[in-house]
């Protein structure tokens, strides 16, 4: 008999995000190993994270993953939602009570440009710019602008940006973005944005279909600051060549926004007394003053400072190694702050197989959910509440959108422990 297939040797798990890395974590290990018993932990009334709140609110096709990822959540695989570690519940409190942790809280905090005058007023990290432009409870108002932006950062965050800033309203048609968000958006967008990319087009991050997209955007021109860095690359280069497709384009008439990238340069000093008014750029032997409103970075992310929480220890383990203590272990971009969905499934495969041949043999010592606490499950959120809330999310979009996002977590609860009327005695 293969005793890795017995039903009482399967552990109990808890995952703690229930982003797209620990929904794939859960689904991975439901699916190597079905009777594992599996509770994905949320901060948030609402699973889904990235997806949710990190997706461009325009890029729909992208979001639909949370269609398949819905498909995990069962009677062995729970979601427990409303639950912040290191407030409700300590890491210590869950090892306790699970046989195996999976850490997979990802990275909040936008990562410093690290030259003089990146603490200044004006400056928005790409992360922060995200969550506000896809109503996250805790971001707050989207901030304004401005006329002129300076956007540093050359992947495909920074794609989403552009795109963000230049898209007319009508062009936001069938995307989740609330109309007051795109107020804010139009009241005062941009005239002109400055890309500042480190790299050539060739090793830059971008992925060069979210580059060709650029040309959709039908009154936005499109400006190399210097031409010659096409010039200089292969023909055969996707990246470069998804740019020679938007730069060289026919300009509208009329542009209302006009980007111009700035390859081969490197932000050395942002000006401002009160704030960001300007950042100085080297390219080359060259320096360039590039005036501004905002200064936007998209230069990756880090652990968020948490006073209830300190990640450090695991974000600065064994770089590539997903095991951290005998039954706690850590993925998404926690284990690695790069990664796109498919290296999120293939590195939850890799984990759930990992923790099946750790894990092995082994009777479960821990009771699971069971052991958490009546106080702290008492505020919790289950899947069948969050499925209240979408379908009040679905009825209340309003034209032209697939839904309008419900903002403050204490109206996301209301709606979660609403007790449908066929349940009603």
């Amino acid at each position: 008999m293969d005793i890795m297939s017995e039903v009482d040797v399967a552990p109990r798990v808890a995952v703690v995000g229930a982003g797209p890395s620990g929904c794939f974590t859960a689904q991975q290990l439901r699916k190597q190993w079905p009777e594992v018993e599996v509770t994905a932990f949320d901060r948030l009334p609402t699973p889904f994270g990235l997806l949710r709140y990190g997706v461009a609110p325009d890029h729909q096709g992208t979001k639909n993953v949370i269609r398949q990822l819905s498909r995990v959540f069962d009677d062995r695989t729970r979601f427990v939602g409303n639950i912040e570690l290191g407030r409700n519940l300590s890491i210590e409190d869950l090892r306790a009570a699970f046989d195996v942790v999976v850490l997979a809280t990802g990275l909040s905090g936008d990562r410093r440009l690290g030259i003089p005058g990146d603490d200044l007023p004006g400056i928005v990290g790409s992360g922060r710019f995200t969550r506000c432009v896809n109503d996250h409870p805790a971001a707050g108002d989207l901030p304004t602008v401005g006329r002129r932006v300076v956007l540093v950062g050359g992947g495909n965050v920074a794609m989403d940006i552009i795109r963000l800033l230049s898209k007319q309203p009508d062009e936001f048609t069938g995307s989740d973005l609330h109309p007051d968000t795109l107020g804010r958006l139009r009241s005062e967008g941009p005239r002109r944005i400055d890309v500042v990319v480190r790299s050539t087009p060739t090793d830059a991050k971008f992925d060069p279909v979210m580059m060709r997209e650029l040309a959709h955007l039908a009154s936005t021109e499109f400006r190399l600051a210097d031409a010659g860095v096409l010039a200089t690359a292969e023909s055969s280069d996707p990246r470069s060549a998804a740019l020679a497709h938007v730069v060289e384009r026919e300009s509208p008439a009329a542009p209302a926004t006009t980007v111009v990238f700035h390859f081969g340069s490197t932000p050395v000093e942002v000006i401002g007394t009160d704030r960001a008014e300007a950042v100085k750029v080297r390219t080359g032997v060259h320096t360039t003053t590039l005036a501004c409103d905002t200064v936007i970075t998209a230069i990756g992310f880090e652990s968020a400072v948490n006073d209830d929480l300190d990640l450090t220890l695991y974000r600065d383990a064994d770089p590539g190694e997903d095991f951290l203590a005998p039954g706690l272990y850590r993925t998404g971009w926690l284990h690695s702050s790069t990664g796109a969905l498919p290296e999120m499934r293939a590195r939850a495969r890799a984990l759930a197989a990992r923790i099946r041949r750790d894990h092995a043999g082994h009777h479960p010592a821990r009771p699971g959910l069971v052991a958490i606490p009546y106080e702290v499950i008492d505020r919790t959120v289950d899947f069948d509440g969050w499925m209240r809330i979408d379908e009040a999310e679905v009825a209340s979009a309003s034209p032209g959108r697939i839904r309008q996002k419900v903002r403050e977590v204490d109206a996301m609860l209301a709606l979660a422990r609403t007790v449908p009327a066929e349940s009603v005695c």
